[in-house]
């Protein structure tokens, strides 16, 4: 299978997904002096594994090689999303929900409690 290798901070991390597709994502907000590193990918299924979701420190060095490889060598995921379970899906987007209510109380956009 075609898919990734990550070696950051002492570890190695393989993934790939057969017939379907894997990725890494170096990404940063504005406002937060901190950059993520995210390594996961989705299948046909609607499985979403989850290899690495982490900040990156100032000096972090990190190698990313695209290449075959062996199911038996994919690292196991940290986690993994499944579209298809209703109870997990509602319980990421309440998890996401409170999330943003928390930063929009803290940023004073909406009030902490509300009041008929």
């Amino acid at each position: 299978m075609k898919g990734f290798t990550l070696k950051w901070n002492g570890k190695t991390i393989s993934g790939a997904v057969r017939n379907a597709c894997s990725g890494i994502i170096i990404s940063n907000k504005d406002d937060i002096d901190v950059l993520r590193l995210y390594f996961g990918g989705m299948d046909e299924q609607g499985l979403f594994p989850k290899w690495c979701s982490e900040d990156l420190k100032p000096g972090d060095k990190f190698s990313i090689t695209y290449e075959d490889i062996d199911e038996s060598d994919v690292s196991m995921p940290v986690f993994i999303r499944d579209v298809n379970d209703k109870e997990q899906e509602n319980q990421l987007l309440l998890a996401s929900y409170n999330r943003l209510k928390k930063k929009l109380i803290e940023e004073g956009l909406i009030p902490s409690k509300i009041t008929k």
